[in-house]
């Protein structure tokens, strides 16, 4: 083989690497899915969506034309909402579960789980912080105020919720 074919080698080699490498995944992280604790499991699943979502947002925010800037960015609320009206409350319901669960492990916990609704908060998705912060503050009340069968969105314009 010549030099200019290891050259080339190489370069492929590392162009492959910059591109598929953020599907590998550490032994850490494959570790904590495999534990005993379930909370950890969830939340360190959770934790990577959010690092997926920040890296989106880092691509979309590059993106020149803004037609796909908007909808990136509608795709990434979308992926907020479902983070914090679905994910979050699943998280919620496995505090307690786990081996050598302790009220200050139990406080802990709570503390993880306001910490990562501020880390999805704070993923930027091309609008005010303000408006974001008031959609997903009526999708919190809303469901638990109201029980009526009309989603959180028509409840808004409507007067019988």
């Amino acid at each position: 083989m010549s030099a200019l074919n290891l050259a080339a080698i190489s370069l492929r080699s590392q162009q492959l690497v910059a591109r598929y490498g953020k599907y590998e995944s550490n032994d850490e992280e494959r570790r904590l899915l495999r534990s005993d604790d379930p909370f950890e499991a969830e939340l360190m699943s959770i934790r990577n969506q959010v690092d997926q979502l920040n890296q989106r947002s880092e691509e979309i925010a590059k993106e020149e034309n803004q037609a796909a800037r908007a909808a990136g960015y509608a795709e990434l609320r979308r992926a907020k909402a479902n983070l914090l009206t679905s994910e979050v409350p699943r998280l919620s319901r496995v505090i307690k579960k786990g081996k050598g669960v302790t009220p200050q492990v139990i406080q802990m916990r709570h503390q993880q789980i306001a910490q990562l609704k501020e880390e999805i908060e704070g993923v930027m998705d091309g609008t005010g912080a303000g408006g974001t912060t008031f959609f997903f503050f009526f999708l919190f009340i809303h469901s638990f105020i109201h029980s009526c069968s009309v989603t959180p969105i028509t409840c808004m314009f409507r007067t019988h919720c």
